[in-house]
């Protein structure tokens, strides 16, 4: 889990068709999306719940729900963004890291 932030950082930032393919799936409408989403969704907040510094885990879940939810935004405007993809993995590195340590 220490390193799940990276590795969908670089995924997203990856012009590689299987990571737009992946986020496209996240994106879609349907029952295989949802199930997806639901699945992904739960693995990854319980993963970055775990990485949160606080031992209350409403708290933790909060945090790690917020921080999807960003990345999901990230993922759908990224064309717009309008920055060198560094720029973006940095501060997003950054502000995830705080968000997560309190």
């Amino acid at each position: 889990p220490e390193t799940l932030l990276e590795r969908i950082l670089a995924t997203m930032f990856d012009d590689a068709p299987g990571s737009a393919m992946f986020f496209a799936v996240l994106r879609s409408e349907g029952r295989a999306a949802e199930a997806v989403r639901t699945e992904l969704g739960t693995a990854y907040r319980a993963a970055f719940a775990a990485l949160a510094g606080t031992a209350d885990p409403v708290e933790a879940e909060l945090r790690a729900s917020l921080l999807l939810a960003w990345l999901l935004g990230l993922s759908q405007t990224r064309a717009e963004i309008g920055a060198s993809d560094a720029a973006v993995v940095a501060h997003v590195l950054r502000g995830a890291r705080a968000l997560l340590d309190g």
